[in-house]
């Protein structure tokens, strides 16, 4: 099945970098902010899993893999069903969770100071969003973060976010 690249956008202001991603998804928003705040189902697709549901504001740990170092983050808003703001260490992470009839869209919105970061993110959250696509369209598309990520396509999704967003420094 042929899933739409996520739509991308890098703006720059004062240093900081927001890249911004948006994936259209064959899912209700009930199921996507579920793949959003439950472990088991963030684990899925997505490099950052929480160590246990996202019901409130404050601290929470995030790690890729059960047994790795945990990374520092803070959930900082929270709108049941509707946008989720986190930190992910120096970064800050926003998704945004909109209905379309029985569909939905997720955006994703990572700021950070460092060009090259938005672009490794670009990458990366592109892989991401993909996998979710499809399972949200019923596939069983497994993960893809670190090594496998490198071997899903990478490093050329990157060279392309660098070239899309050569003229924003």
């Amino acid at each position: 099945m042929e899933i739409p690249a996520p739509a991308a956008q890098l703006d720059v202001d004062l240093g900081i970098y927001l890249l911004t991603l948006g994936q259209d998804l064959d899912e209700s928003p009930d199921w996507v902010w579920r793949h959003l705040v439950d472990p088991e189902a963030v684990a899925a697709w997505s490099p950052c899993v929480p160590d246990a549901p996202i019901t409130v504001t404050g601290p929470v740990t995030l790690r890729e893999h059960p047994g790795d170092e945990p990374v520092a983050a803070t959930v900082l808003e929270l709108v049941d069903g509707q946008v989720l703001t986190h930190t992910w260490g120096a970064d800050t992470v926003t998704w945004t969770v909109e209905r379309f009839g029985p569909f939905s869209s997720v955006t994703v919105r990572q700021a950070t100071t460092s060009r090259d970061s938005a672009l490794d993110c670009a990458a990366g959250w592109h892989l991401c969003l993909e996998v979710l696509a499809r399972r949200a369209a019923g596939e069983d598309a497994p993960r893809v973060v670190g090594p496998d990520a490198l071997a899903a396509g990478w490093a050329e999704l990157r060279a392309d976010y660098e070239r899309r967003f050569a003229g924003i420094e």
